[in-house]
């Protein structure tokens, strides 16, 4: 592995990650309120005890009506000589689970207040108290959450930024992105198509803002590290793969790359875009009556997608029903073959895994216990010809549910291995700074 520093941050990052925050809900504000001039004019923060946070600030108009199915359109409006509030959360973009009623993990994924609105553009910048003031420029750690593009929030309370900016005397910055059907849609044809990825473009605006406007709040916009964790590494993996982001980050961290869930063919997103307009009483591809629909509408569209088989032969798309699309410009190929021929970036990066790192999914897909059939079922179904192989490596437990040993075949296939197997490409390629980082936790 690398060096003792290294080993530190990424026990930090993990910490972060970590299903669990200490003091997370409350703040300790201070008197005074930190006051940083932008190029829109001035925004307020707020200083608490681990440093100062400025909350919800706009990257790009709001992706609403005309705008719905767009690439996004970078924020350029003065509120100037108004002073902006950074010290409320903004929604998180429009994702299941944040009823404020009867939330389902308002911790972990969902954006404080529990709101969530198609105008969510928003990011967060964490700071340590002095960085504001300094002459020297602090790095920049910018955060892309996982969630199968489906739900989570750069809001979250989970990723809270400032116990991370503080400890590692570094700019952290987390992001909203467009998730589900208004992130990934593809439907139509023409220029006023959905073309898809919109949640990956929306990342790259955000790293665009990023670079213009971080110094003013005492970031260096050339020391720029990407991270993030399971569909968030994977967009990571992208915008490495992808030669328009090239200046606007210098190395990154990619934890639990789900490698071996694969992006979808572009057929196979127009099957499923026809499918969601089916629901929303739609023709295929009209999308003046898919931007007619109602958020609600959508949300429950795009739940009643995930029953759909989009390609019978392709079992695992089940896990991630939206998520990026093989589009030809910013996606030309599958991840892993990206990684694997070395057609990336040559930028240092870290990537690794955790233990059982499939357990949600399977869990999540499987409510209740497995039997040795269905097991069977499911090996067959997704290794074909090598099932008796699988088997023989992974035999039915004796146990009478078998989701714990299909999670522990599920994370070598899907992650584990490909994991390594990305890593050796790479340095393969002549990327000889890359490491690889194996942790002994569950998630």
């Amino acid at each position: 592995m690398r060096s003792t520093h290294t080993r530190a941050v990424l026990c930090s990052l993990l910490v972060y990650t970590a299903v669990f925050t200490v003091g997370g809900l409350a703040y300790k504000l201070q008197e005074d309120a930190p006051v940083v001039q932008t190029q829109y004019g001035p925004v307020k923060g707020m200083y608490v005890e681990e440093g100062a946070i400025f909350f919800g600030l706009p990257f790009a108009a709001p992706p609403t009506g005309n705008l719905r199915w767009k690439p996004p359109v970078p924020f350029d409006t003065a509120w100037s000589p108004e002073t902006y509030d950074g010290t409320i959360p903004r929604p998180g973009c429009l994702q299941p689970g944040c009823n404020p009623n009867h939330p389902e993990d308002p911790r972990h994924k969902c954006p404080r207040g529990l709101k969530i609105s198609e105008d969510c553009l928003y990011l967060n910048v964490f700071a340590p108290r002095t960085a504001l003031n300094a002459t020297a420029r602090l790095p920049v750690m910018f955060w892309l959450y996982g969630g199968e593009y489906y739900s989570g929030s750069g809001s979250a309370v989970l990723y809270d930024g400032r116990f991370l900016a503080n400890k590692t005397d570094t700019i952290v910055v987390t992001t909203n992105y467009r998730m589900g059907a208004p992130g990934f849609l593809v439907a139509g044809d023409g220029e006023d198509a959905a073309k898809g990825n919109y949640g990956i473009l929306d990342q790259l605006s955000a790293l665009k803002w990023v670079r213009d406007n971080i110094e003013n709040f005492g970031g260096d916009k050339n020391r720029v590290t990407t991270f993030g964790q399971s569909a968030g590494s994977a967009s990571i993996g992208v915008h490495l793969t992808y030669n328009k982001t090239s200046e606007l980050f210098q190395r990154s961290i990619m934890m639990s790359v789900p490698f071996g869930i694969p992006f979808r063919a572009r057929w196979e997103a127009v099957s499923l875009g026809n499918h969601f307009a089916e629901l929303l009483n739609c023709s295929h591809g009209d999308m003046t009556c898919l931007r007619s629909a109602s958020s609600k509408q959508i949300l429950k569209a795009q739940r009643l997608c995930k029953k759909f088989t989009v390609n019978p032969l392709s079992p695992l798309e089940m896990f991630i029903p939206w998520g990026p699309t093989i589009d030809g410009d910013i996606i030309q190929e599958q991840l892993i073959d990206s990684f694997a021929k070395g057609h990336l970036q040559r930028k240092p990066f870290i990537m690794g895994t955790v233990m059982e790192e499939a357990r949600l999914y399977i869990y999540g897909s499987w409510e209740t216990p497995m039997s040795r059939a269905v097991y069977s079922g499911v090996i067959l179904g997704i290794f074909r010809e090598k099932t008796l192989s699988v088997l023989r490596e992974y035999p039915p437990a004796s146990s009478a549910d078998q989701r714990d040993n299909l999670a522990m075949a599920a994370t070598d296939f899907l992650l584990t291995c490909p994991t390594r197997n990305a890593i050796r490409g790479a340095a393969a390629s002549g990327n000889s700074d890359v490491a690889n980082s194996d942790e002994d936790c569950t998630i």
